[in-house]
């Protein structure tokens, strides 16, 4: 009832056109079938949904049928006093074959037992959702990271071209005898810090690239050429955090994983007590046998059999007993999981709550903070024609700017991380991802011919 792989959604893979941004859904489709711990999960599943017909044959009927044919070759020899000795063979044949019936008339701990497998089987679903939301989280922040890292790379690039100008025009300025020398070493000074930024950054998008090709099976250069950037609007998710927690104790496939996982223990623990219980099963078989030997031909034996077996269990080695005290410490420590998942999940969910909230007002300060950053450095280029400014103030001033605008890149991919990290507690399905995927805004840069 958590599954609906996004897969089935997003038919059309994007494959290569650079006239196409490719979205998160579309890489969220290509990881879901390749990722192994899906693969596991599915598989898990699937071993769960066999345990139930493993378990159920237990409590049907058992017919088997047994066919046999003998044969012997058998030669007599005799004297005769007037004739001598002579022999004579013998060919024997036995056909047999005969039907055997054994059913369960009362097996407790087998129909407990049964329960449990369904449970099991509701218990893998669960697995198998969490693997998804948990795939959807790291694809999202692959993605946020990669494209963090392509924006903070055109960012460095093109603090990089500026600053070569700046250097350039403090060392003209030098050479006509209008600027200083410590201006001129400052701009170029500037520029080898913004030099070895723009390296920094295209090692940095290297590795993202390479995390994200792994982990979605896209080529990363196909992300690059969509050439995507950040849209300069921040929202948080809908609700506050305690109609977040409220939401995920109800519907979060850890937590109702680990409940189920008590519930399956609880079966667990009373199939072990009943395994002590006497068992009564049904017993029947069919036989007919036909011999044809020589002083038997003919003959044809037909029996039939019908019984009730009662099975009372006296003395066992204390198997039972171990039995349910291990099955009782394996409730135990599953209520004592469900503690720990509802704690965990508060903690996470209060932290990326505020985290969520917090760079929402950082994006939005820094936002401010990029825009006065420019008009300091157009006013600074202002200056510096009417010679109340030198170049190396510019080159100061464009570092102060790429700073922030590397910051408010950061503060939006930290938003959206963040708010990947609070809906992985929910199913794929939910409709809150889906908004929230949905409203997820990516202009794409048109690159200079």
């Amino acid at each position: 009832m958590f599954l609906r792989p996004l897969s089935f959604a997003c038919l059309m893979l994007f494959i290569g056109s650079t006239s196409h941004a490719l979205t998160l859904q579309e890489a969220l489709a290509s990881a879901e079938k390749i990722d192994p711990q899906v693969q596991s999960a599915l598989a898990n599943s699937d071993a769960a949904r066999a345990g139930i017909q493993v378990a159920r044959s237990k409590l049907l009927p058992l017919v088997q049928g047994v066919g046999s044919y003998g044969r012997t070759n058998q030669t007599s020899n005799q004297v005769d006093p007037n004739y001598g000795l002579y022999s004579q063979k013998y060919v024997n044949s036995t056909p047999n074959s005969q039907v055997y019936l054994k059913q369960a008339i009362f097996h407790a701990a087998d129909w407990v037992g049964l329960s449990a497998s369904e449970l099991q089987n509701e218990y893998g679903l669960f697995k198998l959702a969490g693997a998804y939301g948990d795939l959807w989280l790291r694809v999202s922040v692959a993605w946020f990271d990669l494209i963090a890292a392509q924006e903070t790379l055109d960012i460095q690039t093109a603090a990089e071209q500026s600053m070569q100008v700046v250097a350039y025009q403090a060392q003209r300025a030098l050479d006509a005898g209008l600027g200083t020398k410590d201006s001129a070493l400052e701009a170029k000074a500037q520029l080898a810090f913004t030099r070895s930024n723009a390296i920094e950054a295209k090692l940095n998008l290297a590795a993202r690239q390479k995390s994200f090709e792994s982990l979605t099976g896209i080529d990363g250069q196909t992300v690059l050429k969509s050439n995507l950037n950040f849209s300069k609007k921040y929202k948080a998710l809908p609700g506050n955090a305690k109609l977040f927690i409220d939401k995920t104790n109800t519907v979060a496939p850890e937590i109702l994983a680990v409940k189920m996982a008590e519930e399956i223990r609880r079966l667990q623990l009373k199939q072990a007590r009943l395994g002590s219980y006497p068992t009564v099963d049904l017993y029947g078989s069919y036989q007919q046998t036909q011999n044809y030997n020589i002083n038997q031909i003919g003959l044809g034996v037909i029996s039939s059999q019908a019984a009730v077996q009662v099975t009372i269990p006296f003395y066992s080695g204390g198997l039972y007993e171990g039995q349910e005290r291990q099955a009782a410490a394996y409730l135990e420590s599953a209520s004592a999981d469900i503690r720990a998942t509802e704690l965990k999940l508060l903690t996470a969910i209060q932290t990326y709550w505020a985290t969520q909230e917090a760079q929402i007002d950082r994006a939005e300060a820094v936002q401010e903070m990029v825009s006065s950053g420019q008009e300091v450095v157009n006013a600074y280029r202002m200056g510096v024609a009417a010679g109340v400014k030198s170049w190396s103030d510019v080159a100061n001033a464009e570092v102060i700017l790429t700073r922030r605008r590397v910051d408010q890149v950061n503060a939006i991919s930290g938003l959206l991380k963040a708010q990947a990290q609070l809906l992985s507690n929910l199913p794929v399905n939910d409709e809150v991802w889906y908004r929230w995927l949905n409203a997820l805004s990516f202009e794409i840069k048109k690159k200079s011919p």
